[in-house]
Formats: structure tokens, sequence, C-alpha cells
């Protein structure tokens, strides 16, 4: 999308994306853990996804999504040195 390849995230054929809306039958990404937060039902579950996604998209560059902490980690300070000390320094 936003390297204009494709117009559509479903478009880009090697992306995850096409898996969790059931277009790519290929059993490479396991879409349960990630649609179980959208519904119990997979149908359902689906379509809660890709309004989520079209949702984010209508948002544009959220360039703090980008940020870097300690340039390994992407996520908030917080996030990092949870995720540090839940993995250890080295």
């Amino acid at each position: 999308m936003r390297a204009r390849v494709v117009t559509k995230p479903e478009d880009y054929q090697y992306s995850g994306h096409r898996a969790y809306l059931g277009m790519d039958q290929s059993q490479l990404v396991d879409v349960d853990p990630v649609l179980r937060h959208f519904g119990a039902k997979k149908a359902v579950a689906r379509e809660r996804y890709r309004q989520f996604v079209a949702a984010g998209i209508g948002l544009g560059h959220q360039s703090a999504l980008y940020d870097l902490e300690d340039g390994r980690i992407l996520g908030s300070e917080e996030f990092v040195e949870a995720t540090i000390h839940r993995l250890g320094r080295d």
C-alpha cells in the first residue's frame, strides 16, 4: 500500500494478510492465534480483522510505530524494557 505496489493489502501475494482473510489456503501462516482476537467464529473474525486493517490504513503513516529503542526492539520504551527484562540483556 504505502510502497504503491498494490492498491489493497490482499492484492500483495507475498503477505500473510491473504491467509488471515482466507484467500491463501497454503497453511504457511497459522491464522488462528490472530483471528481469535477478533471473534470465535472464523468468518466473523476475518471480517473484523479486515475492518481492523482498513481502519489502520485510514490512519495513514504513524511514525511512532517505527521508533526503535536500543536499535533492536520495536515498541514503546515500556515494551522494550519489559521485553529486555523477560529475555535478558544479552
